[in-house]
C-alpha cells in the first residue's frame, strides 16, 4: 500500500466517523465538562483563610512600613479571610 492510498483510507475513516457519530462525541464532551465541577472542600478554604489571617498578623509584627499602611494591610487581609469563609458558606447554602 502506498502512502497516498494510506492517506485516502485514513481520510475515509475520519469522514465516516464524523458522519456516524457527530452528536455522540459532543454530548460526551459536554457531559464530562459538567461532571468536572472543581469544588474545594472546607479544609482547603479554612487553610486559605488561616493563611490570609497569619499573613495579616505577620505584616503587623514586621512593621517595615508606616503604622497606617501596616494597619490597612492587616485589616484588608483579615477581611479577605472572613470574606472567603462567608463566600464558602453562601455557596454551600445555595447548593
Amino acid at each position: 500500500m502506498t502512502a497516498e492510498e494510506e492517506l485516502e483510507r485514513l481520510e475515509r475513516e475520519i469522514t465516516s466517523d464524523k458522519e456516524n457519530f457527530p452528536r455522540a462525541k459532543s454530548s460526551l464532551l459536554l457531559r464530562s465538562a459538567k461532571d468536572a465541577n472543581p469544588r474545594h472542600g472546607f479544609d482547603f478554604i479554612l487553610a486559605m483563610a488561616a493563611a490570609l489571617a497569619i499573613i495579616g498578623f505577620a505584616v503587623n509584627t514586621v512593621r517595615k512600613m508606616p503604622d497606617q499602611q501596616a494597619n490597612i494591610m492587616r485589616d484588608g487581609l483579615i477581611a479577605n479571610a472572613a470574606g472567603l469563609l462567608v463566600g464558602y458558606a453562601v455557596d454551600r447554602i445555595r447548593s
